[in-house]
């Protein structure tokens, strides 16, 4: 579409619309959960340092290019994300499994495979109060109504939730304690649950000790081995 001239023709796309609802959405309820906790407040003693504007841009420039850089799976990180707060952490953890969009070079499960998803629970709640209803599943007004289609995307995030908690109880089973500091010993649950999704969804950082200033050299040699293979 760019390479033929149309580029208007990218914002009516269905799956860029919810891409970019998402980025923007979680970008301003990170800064307004930040500024709330004041996890972004400017050490400095200059006042113009810790004016409201001033304020405001740190926080959308340090939230935007955290959620970017978490929904694209590319790493890249200008903040410890692992210092926010817990809200806002849940949130970077949610996002690990959105990804880009189709056909893009970023890991997750990409858009277009959730936007699918809740329109297929969508009908099939509807269905379930009025079976008599027949409503065929429109993307971007066209219709995608294949029962392989409908079996497919529930199957692939069947499988995805499958390996997702096999992989995490197996990190929790077979990691020891010592694996964590004696005072972080509370986290070994959000921080393998963490270390799983960022290599299944190949985000790169995670949660805890595998947070945006850390990395996997902590885990066992067989938790690796299940880190690689999901990768």
């Amino acid at each position: 579409m760019w390479i033929k001239g149309k580029f208007t023709s990218i914002y009516s796309d269905v799956e860029f619309q919810v891409y970019l609802g998402i980025i923007v959405f979680s970008t301003f309820v990170i800064m307004a959960a930040e500024m709330v906790a004041g996890d972004w407040c400017s050490t400095s003693a200059d006042a113009a340092e810790n004016s409201m504007g001033a304020t405001l841009l740190r926080s959308l420039r340090l939230g935007l290019f955290q959620v970017v850089a978490i929904v694209t799976t590319t790493g890249f990180g200008t903040n410890d994300f692992d210092s926010w707060s817990q809200f806002s952490r849940c949130l970077m953890f949610a996002l690990m499994f959105i990804g880009g969009c189709a056909g893009s070079t970023g890991g997750g499960l990409k858009v277009i495979r959730h936007v699918l998803l809740v329109k297929i629970l969508g009908q099939e709640i509807e269905h379930a109060y009025h079976p008599s209803v027949v409503r065929p599943l429109r993307l971007g007004g066209v219709v995608y109504d294949h029962q392989e289609m409908r079996r497919g995307i529930l199957v692939y995030f069947g499988l995805v939730a499958i390996i997702f908690l096999a992989s995490w109880v197996a990190i929790v089973a077979i990691e020891p304690s010592s694996t964590w500091p004696i005072d972080q010993t509370d986290n070994q649950l959000i921080d393998s649950a963490s270390a799983v999704a960022a290599t299944l969804n190949n985000i790169g950082p995670g949660l805890g000790i595998v947070g945006a200033t850390n990395n996997y050299s902590d885990f066992s040699p067989a938790s690796k081995m299940i880190f690689t293979w999901l990768m």
